[in-house]
C-alpha cells in the first residue's frame, strides 16, 4: 500500500496508542503496587508470580482466539472495539477483588482481552498505513506503554499509595481512563484489505485458505519457526522487566536503602521516557535501515541492565533517572520491533491468526513462565539470576533476529504471498 499519511492514519495511531496505554497501566500497576498487593492478600513474592502466569497465559490465549474471530468473522473494526471493553471490565474487577482467587481470575480475564486488543491494533495499523511508514506507526503505537508506566507510577505515588486510597484505586482509575480511550475508536473504519477477502468469499464463493495449518505451509513454516525461537527469548526476559525491576528499587537495590517515595516516583519517569523514545525510533529504524539492522538497537539494553543491577541507587538521583531511561529504552525496542514485525510476515487471509498463534506460543507461554520463576527467585533473593538471564536472552534475541528476520523494508503487505503464487 503506497500513499501519504493523512488525518485518518493519525486517528488509527492514537486509538491503538491509548488502547495500549490502558493495557500497560493495567499490567505495570501490579509491579508498582506489588508490596500493597502481597500484603493485602497475605502472599509472598513467589505466589505473586501466579498473577504473571494468569495474565500472560490469558494474553496469549486472547491473541489466538480473537485472531481467529478477527480473520474469520468479526473483522478488524469490531474486534478492536470489543476487546478494549473487556480490558476495562477486568481492570475494574481487579480493583474490586475481595480475595486472591478473584484477583487471579480478574488478571486472567484482563490478559485475554488485552491479548486480543493489542494484536488487533497491530493488524489494523499494518493494513492501513502506507509502505515506508508502516513499521514506524506500529512501533509508535506501542509508546502507549510509556503512558502506562507514567500513570501506574503516578497513581502508586499519589492517590493509590498506602497512605491514601490504596492499590484498588489505581485499577479503578485505569478503567475510567479506558472509557476515554475508547471514544477515539468510534472513528475507526473497517480495513479495506479484510473487506476484500470477505467480498471475494461471499460474491465469488471461492475457498480461501484460512486454517491454522496455513501458518506452517510454504514460506510461513520457516518464518513461524524462526520467529518463535527469537521472540520467545525476548518475551521471557521482558516478564522480569514488567513485574520485578520496580521491586529492585523498592527494596533499595544492592544497598537495600529504598528511595523516598517522591524520588522513586520521579526517577521512574526516566523509565517511562525511555519506553516512549524507543517506540518513537525503533519502527523508524526498521523502515529506514531494514528489519535486521533495527534488531541490533536492542543491544543497548545489556550494558544498561548491568549498570542498573550493580550501581547503588543512592549515588545520584540524576544517575538513577538516566540509568532507568537507558534500561527502558533498550527493553522497549523489543516492543517496537515485535509488534511491527509479526503482522507483516503473514498474509491478510491469516494475518491475525498467524500473529495471534505466534503470540500465544511466545508471549503466552514464555512470558508466563518467566513471571512465575521471577517471583520465586526474588523471594530467595536471587536477583543475580534475574539479571544474568535477562542479559543472556536479550543478546540471543538480538543476534538471532539480526541473522534470520524477514527483511520488510520497502516491502508491501502480502509480498510473500505474491512471491509464492508466482513460484507456483
Amino acid at each position: 500500500m503506497e500513499g501519504k499519511i493523512n488525518k485518518y492514519h493519525i486517528i488509527i495511531l492514537l486509538s491503538v496508542f491509548f488502547g495500549w496505554a490502558v493495557s500497560a497501566t493495567d499490567i505495570v500497576s501490579n509491579a508498582f503496587l506489588i508490596n500493597q498487593i502481597t500484603n493485602a492478600f497475605h502472599i509472598s513474592d513467589a505466589t505473586f508470580g501466579i498473577i504473571g502466569i494468569a495474565f500472560g497465559a490469558g494474553d496469549g490465549l486472547g491473541g489466538f482466539l480473537f485472531g481467529r474471530i478477527n480473520d474469520l468473522r468479526w473483522g478488524r473494526k469490531l474486534t478492536f472495539l470489543t476487546t478494549l471493553v473487556g480490558v476495562m471490565a477486568f481492570t475494574a474487577l481487579t480493583g474490586l477483588s475481595v480475595n486472591f482467587p478473584m484477583y487471579v481470575i480478574s488478571r486472567l480475564g484482563a490478559g485475554i482481552f488485552s491479548g486480543g486488543e493489542m494484536t488487533a491494533g497491530w493488524v489494523l495499523l499494518a493494513e492501513q498505513i502506507p509502505t515506508g511508514r508502516r513499521s514506524w506507526f506500529v512501533s509508535i503505537s506501542q509508546g502507549g506503554v510509556a503512558v502506562g508506566y507514567f500513570l501506574a507510577d503516578t497513581f502508586a505515588g499519589t492517590f493509590a499509595s498506602p497512605s491514601a486510597f490504596g492499590w484498588r484505586a489505581a485499577f479503578l482509575a485505569n478503567a475510567l481512563f479506558g472509557f476515554f480511550a475508547y471514544l477515539i475508536r468510534l472513528e475507526i473504519r473497517e480495513s479495506p484489505l479484510w473487506s476484500r477477502i470477505i467480498q471475494v468469499k461471499a460474491l465469488e464463493k471461492v475457498s480461501i485458505r484460512q486454517g491454522i495449518s496455513e501458518i506452517f505451509k510454504g514460506p510461513y513454516k520457516l518464518i513461524t519457526s524462526l520467529s518463535f525461537i527469537g521472540l520467545s527469548a525476548a518475551f521471557f526476559a521482558t516478564a522480569f522487566h514488567d513485574y520485578y525491576y520496580e521491586d529492585w528499587y523498592l527494596i533499595g537495590g544492592i544497598t537495600r536503602t529504598p528511595l523516598p517515595t517522591l524520588i522513586f516516583t520521579i526517577v521512574f519517569y526516566g523509565f517511562a521516557l525511555g519506553h516512549f523514545i524507543a517506540n518513537l525510533t525503533e519502527g523508524w529504524f526498521m523502515d529506514k535501515f531494514g528489519t535486521r539492522k533495527a534488531a541490533l538497537i536492542t543491544l543497548i539494553a545489556i550494558p544498561a541492565l548491568i549498570i542498573y543491577w550493580l550501581v547503588p541507587d543512592n549515588v545520584s538521583y540524576i544517575a538513577d533517572f538516566l540509568i532507568l531511561f537507558l534500561v527502558g529504552y533498550g527493553f522497549q525496542t523489543i516492543w517496537g520491533f515485535a509488534p511491527a514485525y509479526m503482522p507483516q510476515i503473514y498474509p491478510t487471509r491469516i494475518r491475525h491468526s498467524g500473529e495471534g498463534f505466534l503470540w500465544a506460543l511466545t508471549y503466552g507461554i514464555f512470558y508466563s513462565i518467566a513471571a512465575y520463576l521471577g517471583g520465586i527467585w526474588i523471594t530467595l533473593n536471587q536477583w543475580d539470576i534475574v539479571y544474568i538471564i535477562s542479559a543472556i536472552l536479550i543478546a540471543f534475541y538480538v543476534i538471532f533476529m539480526a541473522l534470520t528476520a524477514v527483511e520488510l523494508k520497502g516491502k508491501p503487505l502480502d509480498f510473500l504471498e505474491e512471491s509464492e503464487s508466482k513460484a507456483k
